[in-house]
């Protein structure tokens, strides 16, 4: 589970100029899944026009329409290595094998919750909108603290309860069918990528190496948040936590292994299938 307090600024701006950006191999960036979805859903509500603003310049205020064919590198996180390991390494066989995600068997969102609040610009909505259906994978676990209050319980007991949000991040593959079997466990939805490499070589790479996948959004009408559940404080438990899903229809594209310190890809299914040896 990852702690975050704040998304950057820089980070958000540079993920704009990522979308303006049609070179993936060479410059590629790879973005958290919270940032892409920020994205692609801030579509719904296009800035609100000034009481004292001219039709011109609030137009420049309009993000650039919509782009449907746009490509995105998602990052993958670790969610069913309970050491937290993103690796597994066969020093007998000498096999590193990085892993992410898992399926995500929870409540899915409402069948018209993409739809709340759509202003989009123009009127160039998929024609794929059957909902919710396909592969749910889990990629991301997030807590966000917030801020703390006194509550007082009816036989007069107060506590200072902890307020937070765990946001639980799912990528919905429309593709499911086409992913290759050879990076993906259909029965609990992990990605896995292996490369031989002997000890001290996999060991540094066990600390350099992520994976990342590359896909294809459906589109402001296939992205949802919705809250699931809140929990109440106690007090033997005094935290007020809020549950809250977001999800976005993907197809899939291709599965990578890139360096975390710059990006580069150093593997990807669509070159090699099955244990690399780069």
């Amino acid at each position: 589970m990852k702690l975050v307090m704040y998304i950057s600024a820089t980070l958000i701006a540079g993920l704009v100029a990522f979308c303006q950006n049609e070179v993936l191999d060479d410059s590629t960036v790879i973005y958290n899944f919270k940032d892409v979805f920020d994205y692609i859903d801030g579509y719904k509500n296009p800035p609100i026009r000034g009481e004292f603003e001219i039709l011109e310049d609030y137009q420049k205020r309009f993000p650039p329409p919509y782009d449907y064919s746009k490509i995105w590198y998602i990052s993958l996180e670790e969610q069913d290595n309970f050491m937290g390991k993103s690796y597994i390494y066969d020093i007998d066989k000498q096999l590193l094998t990085f892993t992410g995600g898992k399926i995500y068997e929870g409540k899915k969102p409402n069948e018209h919750s993409a739809l709340r609040g759509l202003k989009l610009r123009e009127n160039k909505e998929p024609n794929d909108y059957s909902a919710h259906r396909g592969f749910p994978m889990l990629v991301e676990v997030e807590l966000e603290e917030l801020d703390s209050y006194e509550a007082t319980n009816a036989f007069g007991a107060t506590i200072s309860v902890e307020k937070s949000h765990v946001n639980k991040y799912v990528l919905n593959f429309k593709n499911w069918a086409d992913i290759p079997e050879a990076v993906f466990n259909r029965s609990n939805g992990v990605f896995s990528y292996t490369i031989k490499k002997p000890p001290k070589e996999a060991e540094q790479l066990s600390k350099q190496l992520r994976l990342a996948i590359r896909v294809l959004p459906g589109g402001p009408l296939h992205c949802s948040r919705e809250q699931l559940e809140t929990r109440r404080p106690t007090i033997e438990d005094p935290y007020k936590t809020y549950f809250w899903l977001y999800w976005l229809n993907v197809k899939f594209i291709d599965l990578v292994l890139y360096d975390i310190n710059t990006h580069e890809i150093k593997e990807s299914t669509l070159i090699n299938m099955g244990i690399s040896d780069y």
